[in-house]
């Protein structure tokens, strides 16, 4: 959830005409909004397997080093 409030936050900020002459900022391009992508689906497989792991595996090391 947070992800998508960062992100329509970015886009707001970035898109609205005097909001963004007073920050200093430009809208990007779209293929920009479109690198991060793979970056993302990356930590989101990690976080899904970590997940699964502990559910598994109770007390285990992943468990343990990765969970608060």
């Amino acid at each position: 959830m947070s992800i998508i409030f960062e992100t329509v936050l970015a886009i707001i900020l970035s898109y609205t005409p005097y909001i963004n002459r007073g920050l200093i900022i430009y809208p990007l391009k779209l293929h920009w909004w479109f690198l991060p992508l793979p970056f993302t689906l990356l930590v989101f497989v990690y976080d899904e397997w970590r997940k699964l792991m502990i559910r598994k595996f109770p007390g285990s090391f992943i468990d343990q080093e990765t969970s608060y």
